[in-house]
């Protein structure tokens, strides 16, 4: 049982993570990276050297950057800009050509990248699930 309140919480934060990104003002881009980055560090043992560059980053409000710096290394992504610039799309593909993929919009590059990584995550864990 604990097993799988533990899961349901994962999945339940990893998901309001990519909403909250997703509706986000720019302005909110380095609270949406900060929380992305705890919820990494607690659930997907976030790579110290990672979490070092997206801090430089984010200390720079290099927002996109910072966003970069968190994916995986076997990770592919892609952002466009959807519409007539007003809003930033992005994919992520957990790994490479095979992995879970998810697509997000957002208002800045760094927020849809957020919400398209934290939304990869849930459907990675719910294909295991199948």
């Amino acid at each position: 049982m604990g097993c799988t309140t533990r899961a349901s919480r994962w999945l339940a934060q990893a998901d309001e993570i990519a909403l909250v990104c997703s509706d986000a003002e720019a302005s909110q881009q380095g609270a949406c990276l900060v929380a992305m980055m705890q919820f990494l560090r607690g659930h997907q043992g976030l790579d110290a050297t990672a979490e070092a560059r997206a801090a430089r980053f984010l200390s720079v409000d290099a927002y996109a950057d910072a966003a970069l710096a968190l994916l995986p290394a076997r990770c592919a992504s892609m952002i466009s800009q959807a519409g007539r610039g007003e809003l930033a799309c992005a994919s992520v593909r957990l790994d490479g050509r095979s992995g879970p993929e998810a697509t997000a919009t957002a208002r800045t590059p760094a927020l849809a990248l957020v919400a398209a990584y934290a939304q990869a995550l849930v459907e990675a864990e719910l294909s295991l699930a199948a």
